[in-house]
């Protein structure tokens, strides 16, 4: 039996109402831990307010140098990256325009007319169910959550985070203070139940890990820990561990998120440590195994092919959908590996030619893509121009501006 089974037999053991309901839930073969949280009782570990910063930390790209792009080429391409005004508009898409625009950007829209009313509709749950169908929000036993399973919502698909934790990393991005106020049920709230509830139903076997451990490296340090709704505590350490221990193509954008979330951590223990220093150097070799397997698997055009990271892993076999190399799957990888590229420390950074190569291949891509993209997507596309805004000295990206500081 794992420790972590261990803890939460022990728990139960200790509580014999919740020993029954986990037994009935076994007979009727409903998973118990689902049943005994829908309960929304207070019989679990008590959460206290998590110790995190108030503000989150921001860490900008630390760009080698700026690449020369035609402006008008940028702002054509930027009209054709705006919310669609007679479709459904996810909150997925929402999220990439905030990522690419900001909270003072402006739209032409009849609901979504600024970021700030974007970021509206995300934290209020009369706003959302309104603009979504049903809402992004949900008051929870421990918090807030902004569910990523649609059968945790409601009727539609329109409003679920696509990744779990993919609002809260977004935001901590961005800069929103925990403070920020979260409305669910007329009661107002805050962001900080939102983080609450991420910790308090936090493990290490997560599906999706990246986005919680981007929230967490931006919301956290210089705090080292944390601990569930079972009384089990986790660091850092094993964060990351967990982090370098799963395979890059087995994860969403060929792995580059978890590439981020691991570059962040970096640079995040830079500024409060929080790491071991065996953890710490870890990190970095592998930082630096990636970045020369995508120096060596950079295409002559500049692009790279979604099974870029084969060489990380040559022992294992990707799957099927791995392999597939049409335009908009070629577009995804180069702008999430590029933009990673951006962010890394200064003393892993490639040459500046590996991002002339890649930019150039992407403005080229996007002015031949972006007239008949599906208005319903907009992360391969936004990643991609996000790239060239912060590469561009004339347009400055939504995010923190790039610094020289690596």
């Amino acid at each position: 039996m794992s420790r972590t089974a261990l803890s939460r037999a022990c728990y139960y053991m200790r509580r014999p109402h919740i020993t029954v309901a986990v037994c009935i839930c076994a007979v009727l073969s409903v998973p118990a831990i689902r049943y005994i949280e829908s309960l929304r009782c207070n019989t679990f570990y008590e959460m206290n307010e998590p110790n995190a910063r108030a503000t989150p930390l921001q860490i900008a790209p630390t760009i080698p140098g700026h690449v020369i792009f035609d402006r008008d080429s940028l702002g054509w391409m930027r009209r054709h990256l705006q919310p669609p005004p007679d479709k459904p508009v996810s909150a997925s898409f929402c999220l990439h325009l905030l990522r690419l625009y900001g909270k003072n950007a402006t739209f032409q829209h009849p609901t979504l007319k600024t970021g700030d009313t974007i970021l509206a509709v995300l934290t209020n749950d009369t706003a959302s169910a309104s603009f979504f169908g049903a809402p992004h929000s949900l008051r929870t036993t421990y918090g807030v959550r902004f569910p990523s399973d649609k059968s945790e919502s409601g009727r539609t698909a329109l409003e679920v985070d696509a990744h779990r934790d993919h609002t809260l990393a977004v935001l901590s991005e961005l800069g929103v203070p925990l403070s920020f106020p979260v409305t669910v049920n007329n009661e107002r709230l805050s962001l900080s139940e939102v983080l609450k509830d991420s910790i308090a139903t936090f493990h290490l076997q997560q599906k999706e890990l990246a986005w919680t451990a981007t929230a967490y490296i931006l919301l956290l340090p210089p705090h080292r820990e944390w601990t569930n709704r079972f009384g089990e505590r986790f660091t850092f350490d094993q964060l990351i561990s967990e982090l370098l221990s799963r395979p890059l193509h087995k994860d969403s954008c060929s792995g580059t998120h978890l590439l981020v979330a691991l570059t962040l951590a970096a640079r995040a223990n830079d500024i409060n440590s929080f790491l071991t220093e065996p953890m710490r150097l870890r990190l970095h070799r592998f930082l630096d195994a990636a970045v020369t397997a995508a120096c060596e698997t950079q295409q002559a055009d500049g692009s790279w092919l979604p099974t870029w990271n084969r060489a990380l892993h040559e022992s294992a076999s990707p799957p099927r959908s791995a392999t597939i190399d049409g335009p908009i799957d070629r577009l995804l990888v180069t702008g999430h590996l590029t933009e990673w590229l951006l962010y890394l420390p200064r003393q892993h950074q490639p040459h500046l030619s590996t991002f002339e190569r890649a930019a150039k291949w992407l403005q080229a891509e996007l002015v031949k893509a972006l007239p008949t993209k599906d208005d319903a997507v907009l992360c391969p596309y936004a990643h991609a121009f996000g790239v060239l805004q912060t590469l561009s000295p004339d347009m400055p990206p939504a995010l923190p501006h790039p610094t020289a500081d690596g």
